[in-house]
């Protein structure tokens, strides 16, 4: 995801987060959205409530749930475009 860096900081792509669940607030612990480890991949499975400037943005910064708690939660760059 470093390719896309150098168009974000001269303001030619957006990031954007990627946190906000069917619960409204936000807090690590609270995290649902499932990152799961599949051969050499990793598939984000759930949903979010709303992600501001999803419609431009090339790169995603998705909250996911990969263990228990609040140290459970991290952080993935999505590319707007994957499947």
């Amino acid at each position: 995801m470093a390719r896309y860096w150098p168009d974000i900081a001269r303001g030619q792509a957006t990031a954007t987060l990627a946190v906000l669940e069917h619960a409204a607030a936000w807090t690590p612990a609270a995290v649902q959205l499932h990152a799961e480890r599949r051969g050499n991949e990793l598939v984000l499975s759930g949903t979010k409530r709303f992600v501001p400037f999803a419609h431009t943005a090339k790169l995603l910064l998705v909250a996911a749930r990969t263990g228990d708690g609040e140290d459970g939660t991290s952080v993935f760059a999505v590319d707007s475009q994957a499947d």
